[in-house]
């Protein structure tokens, strides 16, 4: 059996979404791969215990990622007491049944403002020069959603799609400090996102 391991000491990165499910778990592991983590998200108590298990490596930032003045605070406090960053993941995100017939337009919007809207602000703000090294990687977490959904997920779905389409433009718009730019589209995944 082979195991595959890897040493990010003297990276940084940035987390979003950091509080609990995938977002969570990227966040230990690259603390366990010797990286400074900054982990973002809205819930005080979570991000406090998920400092907790690796407080040498892992810093918070309590910010939605919808308010972009409040998520480039934390991330340019962030850079300033450890340098710029080598990349982030935009795993924050959420999801709700929204069917065509009957949805809730607040909540629709919520999981577009999150997913989409969400990962264009952290983009805007950690692809600044001031805050990222040249080649620097961000990943953003799609859905196998954006390529074959099921009844009532439209809006998810949607957002998710639209993320990609989004990196693919990104992506050659920050080619030239060879920053790349990927999303990932898992597939079912048992978190508390999924458990209800």
């Amino acid at each position: 059996m082979s195991q595959v391991s890897f040493d990010f000491t003297g990276f940084n990165f940035i987390i979003t979404g950091a509080s609990s499910g995938m977002g969570r778990q990227v966040t230990i592991e690259l603390a366990l791969a010797g990286a400074k983590v900054l982990a973002i998200a809205r819930g005080k108590v979570a991000l406090e215990s998920l400092k907790a298990l690796y407080p040498e490596n892992i810093e918070i930032g309590i910010a939605d990622v919808c308010d972009i003045d409040t998520l480039s605070t934390v991330i340019s406090e962030f850079v300033t007491k450890h340098g710029k960053i080598g990349g982030a993941v935009h795993a924050a995100g959420i999801t709700a049944l929204t069917p065509l017939r009957a949805f809730d337009v607040a909540e629709a919007h919520k999981i577009m403002d999150i997913s989409f809207w969400g990962a264009v602000n952290l983009l805007q703000i950690c692809t600044k020069v001031k805050i990222s090294n040249k080649g620097a990687s961000f990943l953003l977490f799609s859905s196998v959603c954006s390529h074959r959904t099921d009844k009532g997920l439209f809006s998810y779905a949607g957002a998710k799609a639209a993320l990609q389409i989004a990196a693919k433009t990104f992506a050659k718009e920050t080619a030239n400090r060879q920053i790349r730019i990927n999303t990932i589209s898992p597939g079912w995944v048992k978190t508390s996102m999924t458990d209800g």
